[in-house]
């Protein structure tokens, strides 16, 4: 999460969650594109969700990702999108213009909790 310009994690964020956040780790960074750097240097893959990305259905993913989700309405920030890997999307349909951050972001880790159990 960013440091600077974004929401906390709040009480009512963490009730919301209905105990995941405990599982989940979070962190706090100053600067997307220097963290993803690192991260790969570490062996990290960066996939960056993005409505015109390849679809998510069809991807194999590594054991260590990195998935990065953008604003809503805005998506992700130019720099932090060439710094991904890949650019992975939900095929939806016609009428469906885009998702919100928390729709998407559930469908991508249902979609990598599945794949994980399938194994």
């Amino acid at each position: 999460m960013p440091r600077w310009r974004g929401a906390p994690v709040s009480e009512a964020a963490l009730r919301a969650s209905a105990g995941a956040a405990d599982h989940v780790p979070v962190i706090r960074v100053g600067n997307f594109v220097q963290t993803l750097d690192r991260l790969k240097e570490r062996g990290f893959e960066v996939w960056g969700a993005d409505m015109s990305g390849e679809p998510l259905g069809s991807q194999e993913r590594g054991r260590r990702l990195v998935l990065m989700l953008g604003s809503e309405g805005k998506g992700l920030r130019r720099l932090v999108k060439e710094h991904c890997d890949k650019l992975v999307g939900i095929p939806a349909g016609a009428n469906v213009g885009s998702l919100n951050v928390a729709s998407a972001s559930a469908i991508f880790l249902y979609e990598f909790c599945r794949r994980s159990f399938r194994r």
